[in-house]
């Protein structure tokens, strides 16, 4: 039979309300009071005399649309596969992902403990929500970085080479005044409203770093890029990717790489190093000139970047988008560099189960 649960605590004119559908929260004084739920926030008011007046704040909800593919506007992902699959060292990885689980129940009995002392405890239990909450968290960090998985190699001649080239690689990657993840791709005959393109991407912001994860830790300078759904650590002997708190790998040598270089109608502010090869009009006619039924229509600028491009059998794809053409090259460069020589000999020092 169908059930419902409905809780609520008041703290002045604060009010918190745990029902089926969630938690909501709402503030306000006498008929007048905004509310905050898994819906969306609303405004309501009551003068009496039977009177309610409810609007939702920032006009009428709109429902998600969804386009019905054709031939001609299909949107191709490209992500990697789970890092269940990329497992080319599976001891390492076995010993990282047990670091990584250490403590995953701590913010869950933070939140099971803050929300119990909430309604025993009325105002004080927010007090002590407050305080558990952020310990659990902290804690479960204390626990996963106190024993690290430990990286070491032993580098001779030619391995510093090998490692001299990731620096490059990585340098060039690291100068670009942008640098993106692409993350879908694909055609479309709306190329009126697409400033005369007929191929189309979807992208978001990449970054590129030095450092290890909590997990496991190296002697040597470890580069990363952060991507929106993972994070890939360039080893002297491997790649571990890690999506949230799981890592795979792949060897080098099992990676395949492309770079190249595109023309994009860039909407955005253009990168300082960024080449301007031309312009369009956002909204264009087929002789390339501006369509006049378009109000606000702008001329933007047509650049030239750079495409990379990883994959492995093992499923991962990564396809990222850099300001600088040149940068892709010297980065591709760099990486079959490094599998043109022989595997660098990695010393892994396990640890005891603590």
């Amino acid at each position: 039979m169908p059930w419902y649960f409905r809780s609520s605590r008041q703290f002045g004119p604060f009010r918190v309300t745990v029902s089926k559908s969630g938690i909501s929260g709402s503030v306000g004084v006498g008929g007048l009071r905004v509310t905050n739920s898994s819906r969306g926030t609303f405004f309501s008011a009551s003068p009496g005399a039977g009177i309610y007046f409810r609007e939702r704040i920032g006009g009428r909800q709109q429902n998600p649309t969804q386009t019905a593919p054709t031939p001609n506007n299909v949107m191709q992902e490209i992500a990697s596969d789970q890092v269940s699959q990329m497992v080319e060292h599976a001891a390492i990885i076995e010993r990282i992902n047990r670091n990584e689980t250490r403590g995953s129940w701590l913010p869950w009995a933070g939140i099971a403990v803050s929300v119990v002392s909430l309604f025993v405890l009325s105002a004080s239990g927010l007090l002590v929500g407050a305080v558990i909450i952020p310990v659990s968290f902290a804690l479960r960090r204390y626990l996963i970085s106190k024993s690290p998985v430990q990286l070491e190699y032993e580098f001779d001649e030619e391995d510093r080479k090998k490692y001299e080239a990731l620096q490059n690689a990585f340098g060039a990657l690291a100068r670009c005044q942008r640098l993106w993840q692409v993350n879908a791709f694909g055609s479309t005959n709306d190329w009126k409203r697409n400033a005369g393109a007929t191929q189309i991407i979807r992208r978001s912001s990449a970054r590129v770093g030095r450092g290890t994860g909590r997990s496991f830790t190296a002697r040597v300078e470890v580069f990363h890029v952060r991507l929106r759904n993972e994070t890939m650590y360039f080893l002297p002997d491997m790649i571990l990717v890690q999506q949230k708190r799981k890592f795979g790998s792949v060897a080098y040598e099992n990676l395949q790489t492309a770079h190249s270089v595109t023309r994009f109608n860039e909407e955005q502010s253009v990168p300082s190093d960024a080449r301007v090869v031309g312009t369009t009009w956002r909204y264009v006619n087929k002789n390339g000139g501006p369509d006049k039924r378009f109000n606000n229509n702008r001329q933007i600028p047509v650049v030239q970047y750079g495409e990379v491009a990883m994959t492995t059998q093992s499923g991962l794809r990564c396809a990222l988008m850099t300001s600088s053409p040149a940068a892709a090259e010297v980065f591709v460069a760099g990486i079959r560099f490094v599998q043109s020589f022989k595997p660098v000999q990695m010393l892994y020092l396990p640890q005891p189960n603590r």
